[in-house]
């Protein structure tokens, strides 16, 4: 069935190859550093090793600038050779007589649910007053913002209002499991301090986080990037792969589980295969094709790893998952 509107996106972290396919559009958010210009969609710049190449040799300059990430362009800058703006993807199918609907990454991360929402319902709205057009914060980001997708898509949904109702409904079912090996593009980009940067070098750990849904008491009542746990067990590769292949055995719910990684496949191995030994039913999916961003990598470096699923709703509230992450830490 031939979709009757256009899907756009920013930080799904979809391959060129799969948005193509799939016709899925991608504003795309644009990293700064000491002034070159990387877009974060590797086809109009830098695959993902290409870009930590030179990501490192600008890092390492002398006045250690940190990064900026904008943004997607709101409006079309004349640049053929610049990546398409929201007004240019939303134009183009508004011209073809198709509705739109924007899947923003997470609100609690980046702006760019608050800025497109109010670009489409004013500008763009009063361009064209006949196409419904439509912005929902997903409430997920890079790969599970993929896996969010590919949900819509299996869904088939006809109708561009259908297909809101369908994120609006799913989009707290989609687990983000995060972790690092090594914090130091963290700390490049302002995230944590030189000693933690120090201490998570000298001990060992990996630092293991989730993308909560509810936290309580938190200030913004939003969904922030919360650290589960600093745990001197949680030590390299092997040890944290089966803490991690813990944590998706007890909250996960049904489906396949994506083991993501920047530039790290040995370890995103281990994990797939840890996972895999604790629930031999479950289709683990792992490889080249399963990378973290460009944008994420800036901020993360090759070491970020992300684990997505879907897992059980009472676990959108970060007082159960932290209980079941203590719980396997006081397992023997």
């Amino acid at each position: 069935m031939k979709r009757k509107f256009t899907i756009i996106t920013d930080l799904a972290d979809l391959s060129p190859e799969f948005a193509k396919k799939n016709d899925i559009k991608i504003a795309q958010n644009k990293i700064d550093i000491h002034g070159m210009h990387v877009y974060t969609l590797y086809e109009y710049t830098l695959s993902p090793d290409q870009f930590l190449t030179e990501i490192d040799q600008e890092l390492i300059k002398p006045d250690k600038a940190i990064l900026s990430t904008s943004l997607p362009q709101l409006w079309d800058d004349g640049d053929p050779d610049t990546p398409p703006s929201i007004e240019e993807l939303v134009t183009e199918s508004a011209e073809a007589g198709k509705d739109v609907i924007y899947l923003a990454c997470n609100s609690a991360i980046t702006g760019s649910y608050q800025t497109v929402s109010a670009f489409l319902n004013n500008e763009m709205a009063d361009r064209y007053p006949d196409i419904k057009m439509f912005c929902i914060d997903t409430q997920c980001a890079s790969t599970g913002l993929g896996m969010l997708i590919r949900d819509l898509l299996a869904a088939n949904v006809d109708s561009v209002e259908d297909a809101f109702d369908f994120i609006e409904t799913n989009r707290h079912s989609i687990a983000h499991i995060f972790s690092w090996s090594d914090l130091s593009y963290v700390r490049r980009s302002g995230k944590v301090s030189g000693s933690i940067v120090l201490a998570q070098r000298i001990a060992g750990f990996r630092p293991i986080g989730c993308v909560a849904n509810h936290v309580p008491d938190h200030p913004k009542k939003e969904r922030p990037l919360t650290i589960l746990s600093h745990s001197l067990r949680v030590r390299g590769d092997r040890k944290s792969a089966k803490f991690i292949a813990e944590i998706v055995a007890r909250t996960i719910k049904d489906g396949e589980v994506t083991v993501n990684h920047g530039n790290n496949p040995a370890w995103a191995e281990l994990i797939a295969k840890a996972i895999q030994k604790l629930l031999p039913e479950t289709k683990v999916l792992y490889g080249p094709d399963y990378r973290v961003g460009n944008t994420i990598q800036a901020h993360g470096g090759p070491t970020s790893m992300h684990i997505n699923y879907h897992w059980r709703t009472q676990y959108n509230d970060f007082r159960e998952l932290e209980r079941v992450v203590q719980s396997i830490l006081k397992t023997p």
